[in-house]
């Protein structure tokens, strides 16, 4: 009666070698939309881009740090094709964003909304994000809430460094 021995994977240098140029690499595009692009902030584009190439890397570390370290994790094709499926969904919270407010307040733009339905509009992005991670990760409810809460505070920290607006506009400011 051996038990089974359960062998964690270490935190190589080569990962942190990694994570510390992706870090570098996306603040350093944050900061130069924001030197470049003026007040009106990066085109849409951009932002799109950003949402989607952002939300693969976020989600895969966040999985590692929120995962029940009794039980085995995915790896292999099946965890890259739980990131893609959760990474996909994440960035689509984003069109929430964009596009409810906008509709149910009749502004002209998300970023005019004020910072109380922002704050509000970022809790149903939460607990949104919270069920995505625990029905695509069969995770706990809270280590769902802190692997949609990680990865959307990295888009609201990013946002904030790129100069993008996400609330407080005055209604007359339409770019």
């Amino acid at each position: 009666l051996k038990p089974i021995t359960r062998e964690d994977k270490a935190f190589t240098r080569q990962h942190a070698v990694i994570a510390g140029a992706g870090v570098l690499l996306v603040f350093s595009v944050a900061i130069a939309f924001r030197l470049f692009s003026g007040e009106a902030g990066p085109p849409w584009w951009a932002q799109l881009i950003g949402i989607i190439c952002l939300a693969p890397p976020v989600v895969r570390i966040g999985y590692g740090f929120v995962h029940d370290a009794e039980l085995a994790p995915y790896v292999g094709p099946e965890l890259r094709q739980r990131v893609l499926i959760c990474s996909g969904l994440f960035a689509a919270l984003w069109l929430l964003y964009a596009f409810v407010p906008s509709y149910v307040l009749e502004l002209d733009r998300y970023a005019q909304m004020s910072a109380m339905s922002a704050g509000i509009m970022f809790c149903i992005l939460l607990a949104i994000g919270a069920a995505i991670s625990v029905m695509v990760f069969e995770l706990e409810a809270i280590s769902g809430l802190a692997h949609a809460g990680m990865y959307l505070i990295t888009c609201v920290v990013l946002a904030f460094v790129a100069g993008v607006p996400l609330a407080g506009l005055p209604v007359d400011s339409v770019f």
